[in-house]
């Protein structure tokens, strides 16, 4: 089996918390989703401060400064999309991008590098598990490994979710 078969059949079996657009829908073990648009700077990381989320636990998260904090001890999942938009045609493609994580001023860091705007499938990693004690925080940087004129007009977005290992077994 091809990586792109591989890509395809994982996408298709994914969890219905991650298939989720208005407040509503959410799905109960999804603890934050967020999406961010904003142009990035050829290798600068840039730490994310969500235009929208949704927030189960109240204060769990900072709009002020893009930081998550865990509500309770426990194994969350984390997981990234980045996307970019054409403005003229509303379309998006999903570039590459991998996450690492490490630890900077006892913050978890989940550190985007985008890699290639030109490909065109969606692409879901699978998501990376987190080990966080109450009061742990996590936060997004993003950074492009892409020239600022190969986005080609193209509007970045990254599209975050969080959520509690334990409430997917229940």
């Amino acid at each position: 089996m091809s990586a792109t078969e591989d890509k395809d059949s994982w996408y298709r079996n994914v969890p219905r918390s991650f298939r989720i657009c208005t407040a509503k829908d959410y799905d109960p073990v999804v603890h934050f989703h967020a999406l961010w648009m904003h142009k990035l700077n050829y290798q600068k990381p840039l730490p994310v401060v969500f235009d929208e989320h949704f927030n189960k636990i109240k204060d769990s998260y900072s709009p002020s400064n893009g930081v998550f904090t865990a509500p309770q001890d426990g194994t969350y999942l984390a997981r990234v999309r980045v996307g970019a938009m054409d403005p003229e045609s509303s379309e998006w493609i999903f570039p590459d991008f991998k996450v690492i994580t490490k630890t900077e001023d006892d913050i978890l860091t989940l550190k985007v590098n985008v890699t290639d705007p030109e490909d065109s499938r969606l692409f879901f990693p699978p998501p990376k598990q987190l080990k966080l004690s109450k009061g742990d925080s996590v936060k997004l940087v993003v950074e492009s490994q892409v020239p600022d004129d190969q986005w080609k007009g193209l509007i970045p977005g990254i599209t975050v979710w969080i959520y509690d290992v334990m409430a997917l077994l229940n």
